[in-house]
């Protein structure tokens, strides 16, 4: 007795073309959002996004395909089975896809703006102490210099000697014990360049205040790959000041009052804290849920269903189609 098993039977030929272009395009457009979405929820993890919007994607284009087949074939109530399961993809997508068209559609923009006032008024901050910064190191090197050349002058050895300890002690730079043969021009290229070290040396936590900055400023958030990273990054700015204002207040410290004339550096204070987070779909829902996100998302998955009401519909037992196909006979 022969029965054919059939392997593969292009079903989508028993529906118009145009359903299926347009079903293509809602899948591409349900994975593109999803993409985005699971981008943020799973917080920048490129690859379980990546794995979740194709599974989204595939999952649904089989499920589509077999709910075709099955009413082709007239098995009703598998057709209905596994209608109902496009409920699990739809669902995810809901999920991811619904986070990627809020932030896409309202959420991002509000972020964005978020970040500047943050950015700017850290900008503001370290502009403010880096002039008071530099005037110090700018009225050190003066008092260094002139003292270095008063030390020189000294006619008693054991005055210089004395002068260029005390120097020593309050600059702490061994150059100073130089001084007490005379200023040279090389000497003071020397006291100069050590002072420099000092005060316009930035300090790391510094550089990535004014990475942060300049991501921001250059429109970061035109990249939607780092747009989680640049909120955590904005979480971090007001330790970084500290830290800014803590290596920079040693250095300060390091020098005596009467060299700097007794100034002193002040703190930065603090920045206001990211409120929006990217990577919450509460946070995503609530800001970004709007009329346009709700009639996109809707309408992709409504896509994807097309092809089903126009697929062909035969009552009794199925037969095995050969055409358009393979088959083998056992």
């Amino acid at each position: 007795m022969a029965r054919t098993i059939e392997i593969w039977d292009n079903h989508w030929k028993d529906v118009p073309t145009w359903t299926f272009i347009l079903m293509l395009g809602g899948l591409l457009g349900i994975m593109l959002t999803s993409f985005l979405g699971a981008e943020l929820f799973f917080k920048n993890n490129h690859l379980f996004s990546a794995l979740s919007s194709v599974g989204i994607g595939v999952l649904i284009y089989i499920l589509i395909y077999r709910s075709l087949k099955h009413k082709e074939q007239g098995e009703h109530g598998k057709g209905v089975v596994t209608g109902a399961l496009l409920v699990i993809p739809f669902a995810a997508y809901t999920l991811f896809g619904g986070m990627g068209l809020c932030n896409e559609l309202g959420f991002r923009e509000a972020q964005f703006n978020e970040l500047q006032t943050i950015a700017s008024d850290a900008k503001n901050a370290l502009n403010s102490q880096s002039k008071q910064f530099a005037s110090i190191g700018s009225t050190t090197l003066t008092s260094i210099l002139s003292e270095c050349a008063t030390c020189g002058n000294k006619p008693r050895s054991q005055d210089r000697t004395a002068c260029v300890k005390a120097m020593q002690a309050c600059y702490n730079t061994a150059y100073c014990t130089q001084c007490a043969s005379g200023t040279t021009s090389s000497l003071r290229t020397q006291l100069t360049k050590a002072m420099d070290d000092r005060f316009k040396a930035k300090p790391i936590p510094q550089l990535e205040l004014e990475s942060f900055i300049f991501k921001v400023e250059q429109g970061g958030l035109t990249s939607r790959f780092n747009q989680y990273f640049l909120q955590q990054d904005a979480g971090r700015v007001n330790a970084l000041l500290d830290k800014t204002h803590t290596q920079k207040y040693s250095v300060v410290v390091g020098i005596c009052s009467g060299a700097r004339n007794g100034q002193t550096l002040s703190s930065m204070g603090s920045v206001r804290a990211p409120q929006m987070d990217c990577s919450s779909p509460t946070s995503l829902f609530c800001r970004g849920w709007n009329a346009r996100t709700c009639v996109a998302l809707v309408l992709l998955m409504v896509l994807c269903l097309i092809p089903i009401p126009f697929g062909d519909s035969r009552e009794g037992a199925p037969e095995a189609k050969t055409t358009g196909g393979m088959s083998m006979e056992l």
